[in-house]
């Protein structure tokens, strides 16, 4: 569980999280205000996944490597927004 950005209780599921998105706003079950998650870091997650995802396709073009790669990067996604994109006061 996550701490809430208003009242500091761990309220804020992972799964919640990861499904939220960055234009969508969600309540707290304990203070009843509006949290969500920061546009900018969904950004960067999005740009490092891109990025990696383009280094596996330059190091070794097989079509192999590619879809591990895509999931290896759906993965690093997941993780990035979970555990680093922070959850804003909305």
């Amino acid at each position: 569980m996550l701490n809430c950005p208003h009242c500091n209780e761990r309220t804020i599921s992972p799964i919640k999280k990861l499904f939220l998105g960055p234009i969508f706003e969600h309540r707290c079950p304990s203070c009843r205000k509006h949290w969500g998650i920061s546009q900018w870091s969904v950004v960067v997650a999005a740009v490092a996944a891109a990025s990696y995802f383009g280094f596996l396709m330059v190091a070794n073009p097989s079509r192999q490597v590619a879809q591990i790669g895509m999931v290896g990067m759906m993965v690093a996604v997941a993780l990035a927004l979970v555990f680093v994109v922070p959850v804003v006061r909305k």
